[in-house]
């Protein structure tokens, strides 16, 4: 079953403080990738799946559709952080 970024935190009995403590970023910083409101690098995204025990595969990362350039296409950051993350589990 898939789940948010939120819920699988929530899911390892940790807080947004424990996860901004072991990232080294702010409590907002967690907010904001919660919410979608910032996009996570592939490390931010792998270093969350090892804290929350989890795969890659088990996380639903939001996306944020202001993200979008005009022509509809995802952002050069969201194409890359799929694209090394398909690549790293083929």
């Amino acid at each position: 079953m898939k789940v948010s970024l939120k819920s699988a935190r929530v899911n390892a009995n940790l807080t947004q403080r424990d996860v901004a403590n072991h990232l080294g970023v702010s409590v907002d910083v967690i907010k904001k990738m919660e919410s979608g409101k910032r996009e996570l690098t592939v490390s931010e995204f792998y270093l969350l799946c090892d804290l929350y025990h989890c795969t890659y595969d088990d996380i639903i990362l939001p996306i944020n559709i202001t993200k979008r350039d005009t022509e509809g296409n995802m952002s050069k950051a969201n194409k890359e952080t799929i694209m090394a993350l398909e690549k790293e589990f083929e």
